[in-house]
């Protein structure tokens, strides 16, 4: 079984400026890094903003969600929304966070930090943007 490093954070927050100046030289060959975006049945909207949950691994996304949902208290299974695979997952990740708390979609009232009031969409559009760069 893989053991993924993604759990394992740098100290404090990064604002996008700092995430745009980090040296980073990626992760080894072997390893596949993805940023991922999840949610549950019941949280998902048509056309609206509703409550995503945006990491990153390096290992499968699928493995990843069961790990972090495992345990939690909720009666239905997560819904992987996407994943983007990129040599650079961690400074994609922190890119994404930080335009989505900038433009005040950040979730401050529930368990975990990287949740966001968005929709796929928006998502899509910053990954776009973050991995053209």
């Amino acid at each position: 079984m893989q053991t993924c490093v993604a759990a394992l954070r740098l100290p404090g927050r990064m604002n996008v400026e700092q995430v745009a100046g980090c040296w980073w030289a990626g992760w080894p060959d072997d390893v596949e890094c993805a940023v991922y975006a999840y949610s549950f049945p019941e949280l998902i909207k048509d056309n609206e903003p509703f409550a995503i949950k945006v990491g990153y691994t390096d290992c499968d996304v699928d493995a990843r969600v069961r790990a972090q949902c495992k345990g939690a208290s909720s009666f239905s299974h997560p819904v992987v929304l996407g994943s983007w695979k990129t040599d650079d997952a961690y400074r994609l990740e922190q890119f994404v966070h930080a335009y989505l708390k900038f433009h005040k979609r950040h979730r401050t009232r529930c368990s975990g930090t990287e949740w966001f009031d968005t929709t796929l969409a928006e998502i899509e559009r910053v990954i776009s943007f973050g991995l053209s760069q």
